[in-house]
């Protein structure tokens, strides 16, 4: 009987003490789980590796920047070439020396040392692997075209809040010599450092698009191991004047990423980037993927944007590309369903505006040191700037409520007179104008005090097909501009302006043009006109007509 006791209290005495270890366990996972939490909570997550150049456009403050150099190097910067010189480099906490340095801008922005230069620094120009936060090069800006100091970097915001590569921005006070300090845009350059943050093979060809130079024009290659002979853009430019519209379009898809294009585009013209590719064929690089060999653009030059925040969307432009879009009813749907996507990034406009003021604030310290004149400039730029952006949000969404407008539509052998002409010249020394009282009633063009060109011009938006204009006019007294120009007569349209001789005085004198549309859609300025040191030219106005031929 006692050792059955003495057993129980055993058992009891086990089944205690595991409880009380299972208590204990569960005290210390409970622990360890809060622990672990509260470590969670207090240790953000793993931070992504910075690239080269994170810190440096982080945009939290104006950089202080010096540049030096000698006398005999200022001399070589103004040469017309625009040569490196050696420079030493200095961003208040960290100096390089014998940097690269030479005098950046083009049309408007361009200055010599006794101006505002903008200047491109190369920090291993002349000595190799020598970099600025990983960076081999950088563009301070003048910005003497923008003085909120701010579009270049609204330009590259909006384009990287849509996921589309664009380089960063940030903004310098600048003292180079012994100059007083200025303001500066700090643009990240286009070279593999830029290609490595959005391609895995940086090893294509990275063309410059130059001055108002659209892809037919002999490109300057930046960087890449692709052909050296430049037959990669000239596939693209075979592809777009191809004479067969479907093969041409096919060959667009295989040279071009017409996806990211069509980003590319809306994204310039919603930002009224007037003066870049797709509007302009200006201020734009483009680099040929190496695994898919399609073409893709990248955006420069946005230091006038919102200019007229009431800019078209919708017409045709001038640049290869973008006008081949707008020319294919497919393409131009996606464009349009494009621009109605990107839409929130402008509207409501407060989000943009915020984020404006946020970058403003940051400049508008360092401009308070500048003076009382330089901060109330900035400003009332600053404030002009907003009221742009929330202009072109009511634009944008304008312009898309409007419907598509329909190109003419003509059966075969079906003509319409052409009523609706519009003049055009080259100055103020020549009288045009209806001449209402004559017969017939005649539209007129007077060149009477200086030599020049005149013409009576009419738009139309036009289906594929072959066309003809034809209508009558005559001349009086056309003194041709000099022996090499006595081609004076010009009728025919946007695409084909063709010239002659001028036919005898004072009689009537019939013209016909026939010339053909490839696309869906396409526009057409038809154009009667002369170009001569005095003379007159009348045009019958109810002779003309177009008439479909097809």
């Amino acid at each position: 009987m006692m050792a059955k006791i003495v057993l129980l209290n055993y058992l009891r005495a086990i089944v205690i003490l595991a409880v009380m270890l299972l208590g204990c366990s569960k005290s210390v996972a409970i622990q360890k789980s809060e622990h672990a939490s509260r470590d969670r909570q207090a240790k953000p997550e793993e931070a992504k590796p910075l690239l080269a150049g994170d810190r440096f456009f982080q945009n939290q403050d104006v950089k202080q920047f010096s540049l030096r150099f000698s006398k005999s190097d200022a001399d070589l910067l103004q040469q017309d070439h625009r040569p490196y010189i050696r420079a030493d480099f200095s961003n208040g906490t960290e100096s390089l020396y014998s940097v690269g340095a030479k005098l950046k801008g083009a049309a408007g922005s361009y200055q010599l040392l006794d101006g505002k230069p903008g200047f491109t620094i190369k920090f291993d120009k002349f000595r190799k692997k020598q970099t600025l936060d990983q960076l081999d090069k950088i563009h301070l800006n003048n910005s003497v075209q923008d003085g909120t100091y701010l579009c270049e970097w609204l330009g590259s915001e909006v384009f990287r809040l849509a996921d589309y590569p664009a380089p960063r921005v940030a903004h310098a006070l600048l003292k180079w010599n012994e100059r007083i300090e200025s303001m500066y845009v700090v643009r990240e350059a286009f070279d593999k450092t830029f290609l490595r943050r959005f391609f895995s093979n940086c090893d294509g060809n990275l063309y410059d698009g130059g001055f108002l130079q659209d892809l037919d024009a002999d490109l300057e290659k930046d960087s890449g191991f692709g052909v050296d002979d430049r037959s990669d853009l000239r596939d693209i430019v075979s592809a777009l004047k191809h004479n067969d519209a479907q093969m041409r379009y096919r060959e667009m898809e295989n040279r071009i990423d017409l996806d990211k294009f069509i980003t590319f585009m809306a994204l310039e013209r919603m930002l009224c980037h007037w003066d870049g590719y797709s509007v302009n064929a200006n201020n734009y690089r483009l680099y040929i993927q190496p695994d898919t060999g399609l073409a893709i653009f990248f955006p420069h030059g946005m230091d006038q944007l919102l200019g007229d925040p009431n800019m078209p969307l919708f017409d045709f432009p001038s640049s290869h590309v973008a006008s081949q879009v707008m020319g294919n009813d497919k393409w131009r749907s996606r464009y349009r369903a494009k621009v109605k996507e990107l839409l929130p990034l402008f509207d409501p406009p407060e989000k943009l505006i915020r984020r404006t003021d946020q970058i403003a604030n940051v400049l508008r310290e360092t401009f308070k040191e500048l003076g009382d004149d330089p901060l109330q400039q900035f400003n009332e730029q600053v404030e002009d700037l907003k009221h742009r952006i929330s202009e072109r949000a009511n634009a944008i969404k304008e312009q898309l409520s409007q419907e598509e407008p329909q190109p003419i539509s003509l059966a075969a052998g079906e003509s319409i007179a052409l009523n609706d002409w519009y003049p055009a010249c080259d100055h103020e020394g020549m009288a045009i104008h209806p001449k209402e009282d004559q017969t017939p009633p005649c539209l007129q063009l007077a060149i009477t005090t200086e030599p020049g060109y005149a013409s009576w011009r009419h738009h139309l938006i036009l289906k594929r097909g072959t066309y003809r204009v034809e209508g009558r006019y005559r001349t009086e007294q056309i003194e041709p501009i000099d022996e090499l120009t006595v081609e004076s007569i010009g009728i025919g349209n946007s695409r084909v302006e063709r010239w002659s001789k001028p036919g005898r005085d004072e009689e009537w004198q019939t013209f016909s043009d026939t010339f053909t549309i490839v696309e869906d859609r396409f526009p057409v300025e038809l154009i009667v006109g002369v170009r001569a040191k005095k003379g007159l030219m009348q045009i019958d106005r109810d002779s003309f007509r177009l008439s479909r031929v097809d």
